[in-house]
Formats: C-alpha cells, structure tokens, sequence
C-alpha cells in the first residue's frame, strides 16, 4: 500500500478497514484512531482496550472506506 493512499484515507476523515495479506481486518473507527510514522512505513491504530496495532504498510492490501449514513 502506498503512502499516498494510506494519507488520502486518512485525510477523508471516514471510518475504514485495513486488509492485511495474512487476512485480518483492523477496524479504524474513525481517521483520529490512527498515525502513520515519521518514515511512512508503519500505521499505528488504537483499538478496543486501548491496544495499538503496529502495521507494516507492505504488508497491506486494501483499505475499504466504510459509508457514513447522513443523521
């Protein structure tokens, strides 16, 4: 997954999934849930429990923006 993509996501300010190549699916709430790295390399996600997922970008193979319903 490219930095660019992964900035994009970021800034659209939606919920979305990240599909990584072994299969799991990382639930980012909202775009403030997560932070790239200085490098680019890695995105941090803060999970339930207040866990925080390391992720490798070159392991990533989709992100999927979720629809937000209008309230």
């Amino acid at each position: 997954m490219t930095t660019d993509a992964v900035r994009r996501t970021l800034a659209s300010r939606r919920p979305f999934k990240v599909i990584t190549a072994d299969g799991r699916t990382i639930q980012v709430p909202h775009p403030e849930f997560a932070a790239m790295s200085p490098s680019g390399r890695l995105l941090f996600v803060a999970t339930e429990g207040d866990n925080l997922e390391t992720i490798d970008l070159l392991l990533v193979v989709s992100l999927q923006e979720e629809k937000v319903l209008p309230t």
